[in-house]
Parts: C-alpha cells; structure tokens; sequence
C-alpha cells in the first residue's frame, strides 16, 4: 500500500514501476510531453534494434532537422536514428524510430517528430 501524496507526474512513474502494463496512443504521449512528462519508454531487443536499418546520415532532410535542435550531425547530437517499419516515431535512450524519409514530409508525421526531438535543442 502506498501512503502520501502523488503529482500526476509522480503517479504515471509509480504506475510503471508497479508493473501495471497499458498502451499509451501518439497523441497521449505528445500531450503528456507537452505538459512536461516525462515518458520512460522500455527499450527494445537487440534483436528488433537490428531489425531496423540506419537513416542517411548526409540526407537533408536529417540534416535540416538536427540544424533545427542546434547539431550539425548525428554523431554530436548522440542520437541514433533509425527507420522503422510504421508510422510510429519514438525516442527511447537516444534512439530516434521514426518511419522513412519520403513518409516523414508528411506534415503531421514532421509535427510528431517535432514533439519527440524539440527538447533536445541545445
């Protein structure tokens, strides 16, 4: 039994840590992110880790959005940035997933990606 006080914030951090599992949407995680929540996500597998393959490191499009967080490339920002097979865009242990390069013109895929790397601007 837990006794005190919980923020939200403290709660949300509780819960995991209490082994409670569920399924947060793109659009809960960028509105928790918004409030200033920050979100701990597991981290996958070697093994899915290897089944993603390495986004072009010289492309401009990466290299436009990394100008925008104040890096000039991948290896400064300590990012590893990887194409997934959806449209899901995650930052886990500074490990960008997000879907290939032509998909991320998209505008509201860019507005997602946006959210998930904006608090990383030096």
């Amino acid at each position: 039994m837990l006794i005190g006080f919980f923020t939200p914030k403290t709660m949300i951090i509780v819960n995991n840590l209490a082994g409670q599992s569920y399924v947060t949407t793109t659009y809960q995680k960028a509105t928790l992110q918004a409030m200033g929540i920050t979100l701990y996500e597991a981290v996958k597998s070697v093994e899915e880790s290897q089944a993603l393959s390495n986004i072009q490191h010289d492309h401009p499009f990466v290299l436009k959005v990394l100008n925008s967080i104040g890096f000039s490339s991948l290896a400064e920002s300590g990012l590893t940035w990887l194409i997934g097979d959806n449209d899901d865009i995650t930052l886990s242990a500074s490990v960008l997933t997000t879907p290939d390069i032509p998909s991320l013109q998209n505008p509201e895929l860019k507005k997602r990606l946006w959210l998930s790397i904006k608090h990383l601007k030096k």
